[in-house]
This record gives C-alpha cells, structure tokens and sequence, in this order.
C-alpha cells in the first residue's frame, strides 16, 4: 500500500507487480507497540521541537533507536 502524507492509502500494488527475481523489497505492516510512557514524552518533546509528523511518520522515523 501507498500511504500519502495525511496517512490516507493512495495506492496498492500486488506481489506480481514486482516480477524481479533478484530484487528485494521490505515489508512493513506499519504495526508498532512501543511503551505509551515513552510515546508520550518522544511525542511532547517533538512539539517543543516544531518537528510536525504524523503519528506514522513519527514512529517510522524512530525505527531502529535503542531506548
């Protein structure tokens, strides 16, 4: 699926759409657990910062951080 940036699906595409056998392509589910406490405060400091991120992009964005 495509997102766009309101989080709304503009598109989809199907596993035959990608015919390449040697090209990868990641998967996400776009499904987070994260501990509300910490959601709270990375959320409460991203405004203190003007950072403007929709809920997805913002948890996107902190894929791969160790807490």
């Amino acid at each position: 699926m495509d997102v766009d940036e309101n989080g709304q699906v503009s598109g989809c595409h199907t596993l035959e759409d990608y015919s390449s056998e040697t090209e990868s392509e990641n998967l996400s589910m776009d499904a987070f657990i994260v501990q509300t406490n910490w959601l709270i405060q990375s959320l409460e400091e991203a405004q203190t910062q003007d950072v403007s991120l929709n809920l997805l992009d913002f948890l996107k964005s902190q894929l791969g951080q160790v807490i």
